[in-house]
């Protein structure tokens, strides 16, 4: 917790120390918080700094707000930086490089994209709409229908497939389902 000041009479909330706890604890929420992809063109949203504010508060029980938390600057322009090189990684800019190298706001696209298809819902008149387009003779296109709406994992591997190869794939699967 930050040492009580010995001006205002004692009370934290009027000047607080600043330790390298504290400062530990600072940068270690910032790096979660770029974990998890809330850095936007190379700065944190509102959102990841009432997060860090809420866990130091919570941390080390003191009052944390924007009047009190402006130190003379002169002060930083000497003095060393503790954590100075993990303090680097929230700031720096992105220097994702290879073939398979992403920044956390791409992670994110990627796996926001992948949930959305995970979780996609296809209709019965998707189904039906895309068994029309397949030739099929009537009987078939309603045992079809009957045969993607009670089979998920086929219903997938259905719209998975390239529009040229769902004949195929559907008596395949059809005629397999049988056996």
């Amino acid at each position: 917790m930050g040492k009580k000041s010995k001006k205002d009479g004692g009370d934290p909330s009027k000047e607080v120390q600043w330790t390298s706890v504290m400062d530990d604890a600072l940068v270690d929420v910032l790096l979660y918080q770029l974990s998890i992809g809330v850095r936007v063109d190379e700065t944190f949203n509102s959102r990841a700094y009432d997060e860090v504010v809420k866990e130091l508060i919570a941390k080390f029980d003191m009052d944390i707000n924007k009047d009190k938390s402006k130190p003379a600057a002169k002060k930083w322009m000497t003095i060393p930086i503790p954590n100075y090189f993990k303090m680097t990684q929230p700031w720096a800019k992105d220097r994702a490089t290879g073939d398979h190298a992403e920044t956390a706001k791409e992670k994110r696209a990627r796996a926001t994209e992948v949930m959305e298809k995970c979780f996609m819902k296809i209709s019965g008149a998707e189904i039906y709409a895309a068994l029309e387009v397949l030739d099929l003779e009537p009987t078939l296109v309603t045992d079809a229908y009957i045969f993607l709406m009670d089979n998920a994992k086929y219903k997938d591997m259905f719209f998975g497939c390239p529009v040229s190869g769902r004949k195929d794939l559907l008596l395949k699967l059809m005629s397999n389902s049988k056996n």
